[in-house]
């Protein structure tokens, strides 16, 4: 029986309904016929869809094979049809006022139906039926079990979706929203996660089947990058991190063809559906069109078993040497075909599973009957004619759910039976000159999926001076030549066949510089940068080499039995999860872009350095693009060029620095959870700032240099700049916000920074390089990893950069870091101890100008960084007006050319100490404030290490926000779990909460210094929170938002990640400051998120223990106002973690009479709050000072880089 705490939100499985006739014969579950249809309504010009339309849509299904057994109807009116007999809702559903269950008696046989109505319409609103925008999944079988998954989104912002149980199989009905199906992510992830839950509480493996109108067309769908985060009945966390084979995701079955004419006559495919079924167990096809409605009924039939007359959904090409090859291993099953013909047969009839090849002791009759029975089969379904060039022949056949095959390459060679013997496997070859036969024959052969097994162990063994290294260098560029020409190509990277020798062993296998360390990394950062491409992990089993081979590295029997097995699974994966093109949609680059350059339009030979102009393109981040008012350290090289009187060309997209921020307004919004960022684009940076006044109108600032930008994008966008531009010379500057934002260690940003000179040199063969490592930063709190990275990274860029020259495209260092003077500790280079002021541009430029010099033999000297820098000037602001708006307060000021930043100080009038921040624009918000709070502003210039400015004369404005109040303190409840947070609250009410958009919810690591709060935008009263740091304490506050603006936080009671009910704290002691004032200390433990005092007048008989109205982050408090004298009192602690509390201490007491120990008097504590000042809850005091008054763009460290 399902679990009673199955009986929450999103979904609901409850009762079962009455015993019914047995419905008609039909297939198993999941091997069902279902058919889906957005009806539009159950009426069009006044006739009856249910009884004209329906009938004979479930007909035309049915003339095409057995019809369908299941329905999923959207837009299905407001009811069930008339006539029908109305029944107990089934279990899931019980006491469910928008469920309705009937039984409808169609007019045209099978004429028995059971249906399940959900009405989406006006679903805030139960007690008002009607409306055409419900949903229905009906079945020719009594329904037993039934659920509703809620919309991520709300009920009044999206649909939910009704699903029903066939067996161990579940079949739902959804409508996304129109203008692009932007719930549909969010909703197949619910709905992945509520089978799932009822999976494992049921003890029982579901798949399921949701067929929608997404409003969005599959191809679109399958490429947002949440698609990989849907949860599939195998994995309910996906994805997981590479290199680690990722688990088979839910697919797509589409029909190809439009099933939405829109009023102005364009069509699209809208209706198709995602399954968690074996790929290729169903094919969709559209049905004529029906009633009224402009959408097609689209019928799902199970594919029958496969005739070698259909196409191939597989084309492989095996690419390597003797491994791939085979051909000198002469042992059965393989004869000359190695893993080529076994593969064949294990995807095609074992779904992947090669069990039934392999002789086996226990059971080697049956065996051998299998894999008699699979020749047999192969014999009797390929055909195939010789031809001088290669056979003719169609794809194997095979069974329902498995894919057809076809082997391509340029190589003709081998046993494998119909004759697919085609590969492109060169024995003896090394991987560059594998690399060169490809360049021709991805380009002819197309293969949708590479089988790449390198014969690593035997170049290493053969090759002298060849390292692992260098060995995975030319796996790199090999992956660039694929994706290069063929970009939606799946590779799959064998490991290598070990050695025989044990030295080869460990250059292969052992330490973080093996080959095998080296490849996995590049393959996780392909699989990262979004190539399809996965690792196939072999066994370093010495037992599985062919030592009587002369090349080392070459399987035996064994050794290819487990190379098939593991090729097999990982072929079978990643063809039925969609991540396998089919043959037809295998994307072909054009010529030019090939990596060897054929074909590239490449005016003059990329080395003239002498009459023409040298086009030299700068490639960078902030540091190289500069803001506005800076010289920048590109017009310092640029005058360089011109004092040595080298005729030069700056080329690039950008001639501008980055301008200051346009005011925006109060903050907006966050986010909604499960929206994404988009892709890094070339287009759009800020790049139209101004330079100093000095720099000339003739200074050629064509640049590529862009704020923020990381070498992990870069990579993306260089080959297309450098094609367009055709710079002899490429100046690398980039790297550091890699690192500096976590986005990638030292290896990976090396080898982002690599695959950017690649993919230069590919665009344009023959250009030079001069690549700079990153400068140093002094320590930031909490970031002693950017140092070590930077050591890490600018030691490997030294050592492996002669590794990237070439004679033709040379590749030189830039040092810096040696010639920019910041360290661990200081940084007089830069104005905020990364970015180069004025002397830092003189020292970045000189660093360029010795390598282009030394390297390049460039200009004639290098002069030395000039003894005086000119100095940045400094204007004061004017015009500060502050006003009040319906989020709080809005300062503005006029903007200071050249201004880096502005420093705002603010205080409640009144009040004498000053709080102040730092912000990038002319415009500061006040936004967590109450009603008649009176604010107090100065603004001045802030230039960080190059000045501020005098302080300008006070504005003051009056609050009276219109933002809505927080959920009530007490309805907002926390729990931890093991790797997050789950928070529930109530909706509040009062003013301006009619107009209530969503919530933030915000977390705070209280554990990390100088952390920033995280938000998590939601339009529901609840959300979990993942990806939080285990055994760290952190707070949660709700915000709300309506359409004035985000209002004051509510706090919720801290947790800590990871843990449970916190211990009883212990050693609670009690000493008197003064007669109403005392102090309380105890022990807590690290279970604890905190803790809450709870006090007792002893005057009282029988008086309530009552808690403090705060919560304690650290083990004491202290408690004033206690009238008419503290030793009246008693006091005891409990400790938090959310909703779970522990028991409370013994509690104490001061002795009479006070003070006992004659301790320091204090004054006492103010008042806890006023109408005037903010409250004094320590939790939301520190979040205001963290948060909202803190500008994060003051680091470049803190916050992630834009543009």
């Amino acid at each position: 029986m399902l679990l009673l705490a199955l009986l929450v939100v999103p979904f609901t499985v409850l009762a079962a309904g009455p015993a019914q006739a047995d419905p008609p014969p039909q297939p198993p579950p999941g091997q069902r016929p279902y058919l889906t249809w957005n009806m539009q309504g159950a009426t069009a010009q006044g006739v009856n869809l249910w009884t004209n339309y329906i009938p004979n849509i479930l007909t035309a299904a049915r003339n095409r094979s057995t019809g369908p057994s299941v329905v999923m109807l959207q837009e299905s009116g407001a009811g069930v049809p008339t006539g029908s007999d109305i029944l107990p809702n089934p279990r899931g559903t019980v006491g469910n006022s928008l469920v309705t269950y009937a039984n409808w008696h169609a007019s045209q046989r099978p004429s028995e139906w059971y249906m399940v109505f959900l009405q989406t319409n006006y679903r805030s609103q139960p007690g008002r039926p009607g409306g055409r925008v419900n949903t229905i999944v009906m079945s020719l079988n009594p329904v037993e079990d039934a659920m509703v998954v809620d919309n991520p989104l709300g009920p009044d912002r999206g649909r939910p979706a009704i699903g029903i149980r066939e067996g161990n199989h579940w079949y739902f009905s959804f409508h996304s929203l129109t203008g692009g199906g932007g719930d549909a992510i969010p909703m197949l992830t619910a709905i992945g996660r509520a089978v799932y839950d009822a999976q494992r509480a049921e003890g029982v493996r579901y798949d399921w089947t949701v067929s929608a109108d997404f409003n969005t067309r599959p191809d679109s769908l399958r490429g947002r990058p949440a698609y990989a985060l849907i949860p599939s009945p195998d994995n309910p966390q996906p994805p997981l991190p590479p290199p680690a084979p990722q688990p088979i995701l839910p697919h797509i079955v589409a029909s190809g063809q439009p099933t939405h004419r829109s009023p102005d006559g364009q069509e699209e495919e809208l209706d198709f559906t995602v399954t968690t079924t074996t790929r290729g167990t169903f094919a969709a096809r559209v049905l004529g069109n029906q009633g009224g409605s402009d959408h097609s009924p689209v019928y799902n039939d199970t594919v029958a078993t496969r005739t070698s007359t259909q196409p191939p959904q597989v084309s492989p090409s095996v690419v390597g040497g003797y491994a791939a090859d085979g051909a000198n291993v002469h042992q059965a099953p393989f004869e000359d075909s190695g893993m080529r013909g076994p593969l064949q047969t294990c995807v095609s009839y074992y779904l992947g599973q090669c069990y039934g090849l392999w002789p086996s002791s226990a059971n080697a009759a049956k065996t051998a009957r299998a894999a008699s029975a699979a020749k047999t089969a192969r014999a009797a379904n390929v055909t195939g004619s010789a031809n001088a060039a290669r056979p003719t022949r169609a794809a194997s056949a095979g069974n329902a759910g498995t894919p057809g095959f076809d082997y391509v390459g340029a190589v003709s060679k081998g046993n494998v039976e119909g004759g697919d013997n085609q590969e492109e496997a060169f024995p003896g070859q090394s991987i560059d000159e594998l690399r060169q036969h490809l360049v021709g024959d991805l380009r002819t052969y197309k293969p949708d999926v590479v089988l790449l097994q390198l014969d690593v162990a035997n170049d290493l063994a053969t090759r002298d001076g060849l390292t692992a290294t260098q060995e995975a260098n030319q796996l790199q560029d090999l992956l660039d030549q694929i994706y290069i020409d063929l970009p939606n190509t799946t590779v799959l990277v064998g490991d290598p066949v070990p050695s025989s020798t044990p030295a080869v062993r460990d250059e292969m296998y052992t330490g973080t510089a093996s080959y095998i360390a080296q490849s996995s990394r590049i393959i996780a950062t392909e699989a990262l940068a979004g190539h399809r491409i996965r690792q196939v992990v072999l066994d370093r089993d010495v037992s599985e080499v062919d030592t009587g081979q002369s090349a080392d590295g070459v399987p035996n029997a064994k050794g290819y039995r487990a190379m098939t097995d593991a090729y097999a699974a990982q072929l079978t994966a990643a063809w039925q999860d969609g991540t396998i093109v089919d043959p037809g949609d295998v994307v072909v680059n054009p010529a030019d872009m090939v990596i060897d350059g054929n074909g590239v339009d490449d005016t003059g030979d990329g080395s003239d350095m002498g009459t023409a102009p040298l086009r030299v393109m700068v490639v960078g981040d902030s540091m190289s693009e500069g803001m506005e008012g800076d010289w920048t350290w590109r017009y310092r090289l640029w005058q360089w060029f011109k004092d040595q009187h080298v005729a030069v060309d700056f080329v690039g997209p950008y001639r501008g620095t980055k301008q200051p921020d346009a005011p925006t307004g109060p903050p907006g919004p966050p986010p909604l959870q499960g929206e994404t960022n988009q892709n890094p684009s070339a287009a759009g940076p800020p790049v139209n700032g101004a330079y100093a006044q000095g720099v000339p109108a003739d200074f050629d600032a064509d640049h590529f240099a862009v704020w923020g930008r990381q070498a992990a994008q870069d990579k993306d966008l260089i080959g297309p700049m450098v094609a367009q531009y055709q710079p002899n010379l490429v100046l690398f500057g980039i790297g550091f916000n890699d690192m500096g934002w976590l986005v990638s260690d030292a290896t990976g940003t090396l080898d982002s920074v690599k695959t950017m000179v690649d993919r230069a040199r590919a665009a344009k063969p023959g250009v030079r390089f001069a690549v700079a490592n990153v400068p140093m930063r002094p320590l930031i709190d909490g970031r002693q990893d950017l140092i070590v990275k930077t050591r890490q990274y600018n030691t490997m860029l030294a050592n492996a950069i002669p590794s990237w020259s070439t004679s033709d495209s040379p590749v030189k260092l830039v040092d810096w870091e040696g010639a920019y003077s910041c360290d661990t500790d200081t940084c007089p280079a830069g104005y905020d101890n990364l970015h180069p002021n004025a002397l830092g541009e003189y020292q970045i430029a000189s660093a360029y100008e010795r390598t282009l010099h030394d390297g390049y033999g460039i200009g004639q000297s290098v002069p030395a960084v000039p003894d005086t820098i000119p100095h940045r000037p400094i204007s004061g602001v004017t015009g500060v007006v502050a006003q009040a708006v319906p989020s709080g307060v809005a300062v503005t000021w006029n903007p200071v050319f050249g201004a880096r930043g502005y420093t705002v100080r603010y205080r409640l009038a009144g009040a004498t100490a000053w709080n102040q921040t730092k912000v990038s624009t002319n415009r500061y918000d006040t936004t967590w404030t109450e009603d008649s709070w009176t604010w107090e502003y100065q603004v001045r210039t802030d230039n960080d290490g190059d000045g501020q400015s005098v302080w300008s004369p006070t504005a003051t404005a009056t609050a009276h926000p219109q933002t809505a109040p927080p959920p009530p303190v007490d309805g907002i409840m926390t729990s931890a779990t093991a790797t997050g947070v789950d928070v529930t609250w109530r909706a509040p009410s009062g003013p301006y909460t009619d107009s209530i958009d969503r919530y933030e919810v915000i977390t705070w690591d209280k554990d990390v210094p100088g952390s920033y709060i995280s938000s998590t935008g939601v339009r529901a009263t609840t959300v979990h929170i993942d990806g939080l740091t285990p055994g760290h304490h952190y707070l949660v506050a709700v915000v709300t938002w309506n359409r004035a603006g985000g209002g004051m936080p509510g706090m919720a009671r801290s947790v800590t990640i990871g843990a449970g009910k916190p211990p009883m704290p212990t050693g609670l002691t009690v000493k008197s400051l003064d007669p109403t004032t005392v102090q309380l200390n105890w022990q807590g433990s690290p279970e604890a998120a905190g803790y809450r005092v709870w006090v007792r007048n002893l005057n009282e008989h029988n008086g309530p223990t009552t808690p403090d109205p705060y919560i304690s982050d650290t083990p004491d408090h202290q408690i004033a106002f206690l009238f008419p004298g503290n030793w009246n009192f008693e006091f005891c602690v409990t400790a938090i973690n959310g909703v779970l509390e522990s028991d409370r201490t013994p509690c104490v007491s001061v002795p009479l009479p006070p003070p006992s120990t004659g301790a320091t008097t204090r004054a006492p504590a103010k008042s806890k709050s006023t109408s005037s000042r903010p409250p004094s809850d320590p939790a939301q005091e520190s979040l205001l000072k963290k948060g909202r008054f803190a500008d994060p763009r003051s680091d470049v460290v803190t916050v992630p880089p834009t543009g």
